[in-house]
């Protein structure tokens, strides 16, 4: 398993380099990020523009600046508020409407006890949601994968009982996730979709049906078992429910369920950029921070006023407590 630590060092690289950005819709996605940077200008992209690391007691909290061009916006209207005569403004050439989101993750110090799970507060604005910075984050990560020749290798025997080494590549992934609680049908008319049980060190034994030995090695399991497998009748789907908590948790397995509301409407296909914001306003936890200074709609620098006061929501333990 790769630390969270060692991940977000990747993206920092790629970051400094001036590469770390995802296109929508790319003409030419080439390995070669030079090629691919040059080669989409006229598409919408996302992209971590700044990278900060700071260690406090046993945490190390990472600040990211995402940015959010829309290739479309090329100019913005004002209004003369004694003469109500209104007019565009157009940028240059090259200039197009962008938006900034600060986001701050709290990692464990090197040494200390990692279970992939990491606090993150992330600035609401509009477009950069967790799927884009998800999107941005995994691609990333997995072009250095590629780049690196990220792999594993594994021992197997043939039809003759003959030993030969196999690699497989594989590419690491940070994912968003949020917690909606634990409450299965409350007055809020959550509606169960499905549940995912994890365990980061499950023992699994690799061999073929005709193999004569076979090799142990510990990975991350992840099961997920969708609600219209049990039964329908409430009382029923909470014992159903509860005996697959404690089969799974019995073996090591961490738990997380998924909701969906009663009203809410079915969606297929792509899902528009504000849908995705109001789905994460809806799901992951509110809280108010105050600064001194209006927020704008796009910086290029951090803001350190606003990283600290994220920074103090990561510490503060009771917004992280799940509802019972």
């Amino acid at each position: 398993m790769h630390s969270g630590e060692e991940l977000f060092e990747i993206i920092k690289k790629r970051v400094t380099d001036g590469v770390c950005i995802e296109f929508f819709d790319a003409e030419n996605d080439d390995d070669d990020d030079k090629v691919r940077v040059a080669s989409n200008h006229n598409k919408n992209f996302i992209r971590a523009a700044r990278l900060e690391r700071f260690e406090e007691g046993s945490w190390i909290y990472v600040s990211l600046l995402i940015d959010y061009v829309d290739h479309e916006v090329k100019t913005f209207p004002v209004v003369d508020v004694v003469k109500y005569e209104g007019r565009d403004l157009t940028g240059s050439e090259n200039e197009r409407g962008s938006f900034s989101a600060h986001m701050v993750i709290r990692l464990p110090k090197e040494g200390l006890h990692d279970d992939g799970n990491y606090r993150c507060a992330i600035e609401s604005v509009a477009n950069v949601n967790r799927r884009n910075i998800e999107h941005l984050l995994s691609r990333q990560l997995r072009r250095n994968a590629k780049g690196s020749g990220w792999f594993f290798t594994v021992v197997v025997s043939d039809s003759s009982k003959k030993e030969k080494t196999k690699e497989y590549q594989y590419y690491p992934k940070l994912q968003l996730l949020a917690d909606v609680g634990r409450s299965l049908f409350g007055k809020e008319g959550k509606m169960l979709s499905h549940v995912v049980f994890t365990n980061r060190s499950e023992k699994q034994a690799i061999a073929q049906a005709t193999a004569v030995t076979h090799e142990d090695l510990y990975a991350t399991v992840e099961v997920k078992i969708a609600a219209k497998q049990g039964p329908e009748e409430p009382e029923q789907q909470k014992r159903w429910l509860q005996s697959l908590k404690d089969y799974y948790q019995m073996r090591g397995y961490e738990t997380k369920m998924y909701f969906r509301h009663l009203k809410g409407d079915q969606v297929s296909g792509a899902v528009h950029p504000a849908l995705a914001s109001a789905a994460d306003l809806l799901m992951c936890p509110r809280e108010s921070i105050f600064t001194a200074s209006e927020p704008r709609k796009w910086v290029g620098e951090i803001s350190a006023e606003t990283r600290d006061r994220m920074r103090e929501l990561l510490d503060r333990d009771e917004l992280w407590q799940l509802a019972k």
